[in-house]
């Protein structure tokens, strides 16, 4: 099996929104990229559908949020983040589905082979060497063996790279389970106080509920409800308790039209360390977090510019010493090892101010989770 060598091109595994903004920030650095992923195209799931005020500017505008009393019937909170408008260039969160998101970036971006992506690629295997990384790709086409200055795994909880860096994965997964049902139908013609972003307290089965663009012109609502400890699977998603989830919050006539409905876990884990020698892990792949707000993704996705930031930073040092793959890049990005005092204090940016900063401007750290 030959080599593909590209000692000057950067390889990503995975192809889902944080592998996509990765390799976009550093095609817009002028360093070349090659995407590799498993799907045969960007996957049409129901993942995050939020954007943040600090990330992009696409998707359903979404300026409120509203917190409800479902027994008393009332709102009893709203956040407007038009009052942050000082703060924030875009003082709202947008309804923007993320397989939308990675379909954009590739659709308007990867048009050249300095910004390649190829679907149906997995990875396989990978083999780090001294001036950079060996991976292994399977395909229709069989297996290929393409060579890097640096490989970025951003393939998922699951991921095969971090797995094969041999990097420790800490943490717990909640015993909680969760059930996400999509309608078509709208739920503000029932209840004119629902904005698009709503969460709704109650003393027995707690909601919160969304609205996306979905695939028509009228949206999808996507409702969040909480699985009761005695329920299994099979049964929370029979037709039947999907429907009855529903008329108790929401009653009409007729049964609900449903979309999709699936049933998740969620964890709390963290890479023991998120760069090994040539290798780096973002995304999912190095911490997994929930939160009913989605704030996780915006750390996700806000921390690619600090990887690029950093591999760029090296990579022209090394260009102006006239080998992109000399001995100096072992320092490219170094090594911020999660420390037990890191754990649920506060950002990155607290971290710094309190003298505990790696060496490196904007250091991006492990957060390991505290079990409460």
């Amino acid at each position: 099996m030959a080599t593909k060598s590209a000692a000057s091109r950067v390889v990503i595994a995975g192809a889902g929104p944080v592998g996509m903004v990765c390799a976009l920030a550093l095609a817009q650095r002028g360093i070349a990229v090659t995407v590799f992923e498993l799907e045969p195209a960007p996957v049409t799931d129901q993942r995050a559908a939020s954007i943040h005020p600090p990330t992009l500017p696409l998707g359903l505008v979404s300026p409120k949020y509203r917190y409800h009393d479902r027994v008393a019937c009332a709102v009893v909170a709203e956040f407007d983040l038009a009052n942050m408008r000082d703060v924030f260039r875009f003082p709202f969160v947008l309804q923007y589905e993320q397989y939308k998101l990675t379909a954009a970036i590739a659709a308007k971006y990867a048009t050249t082979s300095d910004f390649d992506v190829r679907f149906a690629h997995r990875v396989a295997a990978i083999a780090q060497r001294a001036d950079g990384v060996d991976v292994e790709v399977v395909s229709a086409q069989g297996r290929e063996r393409h060579r890097a200055a640096y490989l970025i795994g951003c393939d998922g909880g699951r991921s095969t790279v971090r797995t094969h860096a041999g990097i420790e994965f800490e943490g717990f997964t909640y015993r909680e389970k969760f059930i996400k049902i999509a309608t078509t139908f709208d739920f503000a013609k029932i209840n004119r106080e629902l904005v698009f972003r709503n969460y709704f307290s109650d003393p027995d089965e707690w909601l919160n509920l969304f609205k996306v663009r979905g695939e028509s012109s009228g949206g999808l609502w996507r409702a969040v409800f909480p699985l009761n400890s005695r329920e299994s699977e099979r049964s929370a998603l029979s037709p039947e308790r999907i429907e009855s989830r529903l008329q108790r919050f929401f009653p009409k006539q007729g049964r609900y039209e449903i979309a999709y409905a699936n049933v998740y876990q969620v964890s709390q884990l963290v890479a023991k360390s998120f760069r090994k020698g040539r290798i780096l892990l973002a995304g999912d792949i190095s911490p997994i977090n929930w939160c009913a707000s989605c704030a996780a993704s915006v750390t996700r996705v806000c921390s690619i510019s600090t990887i690029a930031s950093g591999v760029t930073r090296r990579w022209n040092t090394c260009r102006r010493r006239r080998s992109p793959t000399s001995a100096c890049s072992r320092n490219a990005i170094r090594r911020c090892a999660p420390r037990s005092s890191m754990i649920s204090e506060g950002s990155p940016k607290t971290s710094r101010a309190r003298g505990d900063t790696c060496g490196v401007p904007h250091c991006w750290r492990a957060w390991k989770p505290r079990r409460r």
